[in-house]
């Protein structure tokens, strides 16, 4: 594989997909809780994040969640070789 090989936009569309579907069934320990919600103050920057990506720009960023004190950590690239990266961190 070339290491400047470029994921389809299917690819990042998938990835993307994961990280919703693991924030919407997200388990805080006790139960499951849906934290990709438009009430939460990370909502919107996010899915603008997202769709860039999906439209084929390399994003990578810190966004501060309100709600918990934690920060989500994000990389995603456009390229093969490089590994998506999607924390809740405390800083």
């Amino acid at each position: 594989m070339n290491n400047y090989e470029i994921r389809s936009k299917k690819e990042r569309f998938d990835i993307v997909i994961d990280i919703v579907k693991k924030l919407k069934n997200f388990n805080n320990g006790t139960y499951d809780i849906n934290l990709y919600d438009d009430k939460y103050s990370f909502y919107k920057e996010l899915n603008d994040v997202m769709k860039e990506y999906i439209n084929g720009t390399n994003k990578n960023g810190i966004i501060h969640f309100v709600e918990i004190n934690k920060y989500i950590e994000y990389y995603f690239p456009i390229f093969k070789n490089e590994e998506p990266l999607f924390v809740l961190r405390f800083k």
